[in-house]
């Protein structure tokens, strides 16, 4: 009977012959790379030429420069049509409209008298300045409390009127 070996003994030599196979392969690839070609990849040349060019004339809408403030209103403002000192008595108010022209205003003042059925003495005009300019608001009645107004500000909203209330002494 023949023995049967149990642990086989790995062939070393053919796993030599394939590392050393491997090994010459490499260095022939190597040398033949660093030898045969020029060690630049590619070649980036140097660009002389403008990047851009801005154009002399852009062509378009000329815009004038108005200064720092590019929301200014130039706009002259008729200081007749708006009389600040009537709102000296008022507490509360609601503000219907606001705009940054007076005219707009008083359009408007006519529209909401005639749909509210109001009396135009019960409008006023109110000023408010800001860093972005001037801008009107038409305000209408004069309220004593903050809930008054609410109240007939809610029933504006059941009309389709957009409301706002407006403490006026901070104005």
């Amino acid at each position: 009977m023949k023995k049967k070996r149990i642990f086989n003994k790995k062939n070393t030599i053919l796993n030599n012959k394939n590392f050393i196979l491997f090994l010459v392969i490499f260095i022939i690839i190597y040398f033949y790379n660093n030898l045969y070609y020029d060690k630049k990849i590619f070649i980036v040349e140097p660009n002389h030429d403008k990047f851009y060019v801005v154009p002399k004339d852009p062509g378009g809408k000329k815009i004038p420069d108005y200064g720092i403030n590019i929301l200014e209103n130039n706009i002259k403002i008729d200081e007749n049509l708006y009389d600040n000192m009537s709102l000296d008595h008022l507490v509360y108010s609601l503000q219907l409209y606001i705009s940054n022209s007076i005219n707009e205003i008083e359009e408007k003042k006519i529209f909401y008298s005639k749909k509210l059925h109001a009396s135009k003495n019960q409008f006023f005009i109110g000023k408010f300045d800001n860093t972005l300019g001037s801008y009107f608001l038409l305000l209408y009645m004069n309220f004593t409390n903050r809930d008054s107004a609410k109240i007939l500000c809610d029933h504006l909203k059941t009309k389709d009127i957009n409301c706002l209330i407006v403490n006026v002494k901070n104005l």
